[in-house]
């Protein structure tokens, strides 16, 4: 699994940048990507895919340790859909 560490060194190699520069950039991308689902709820990035927020309802579940059943509240969960390219670039 690639990690944010390992999104940063690609960031670095592909700008010829420094490694704090290469940080700054993929927190700052991060950071808004969060605030434009947060304010807009969709998110499309060409060639990679879209982002949007969908609505979960609340539901019933069962705690697997002690069969209890418990309710999960209602919530908001983020849906990634990959772009066509992804998915020719995925495939075998």
């Amino acid at each position: 699994m690639a990690s944010r560490r390992d999104l940063v060194i690609r960031v670095r190699e592909k700008l010829d940048i420094t490694n704090v520069a290469a940080q700054r950039v993929v927190t700052a991308v991060v950071e808004a990507q969060t605030e434009l689902l947060v304010e807009r709820e969709r998110l499309q990035v060409r060639g990679l895919g879209s982002f949007q927020v969908i609505d979960h309802p609340e539901r019933r579940a069962q705690n697997p340790h002690t069969r209890e059943p418990v309710v999960v509240p209602a919530g908001k969960r983020v849906k990634f859909n990959a772009s066509n390219s992804l998915r020719r670039a995925l495939s075998p």
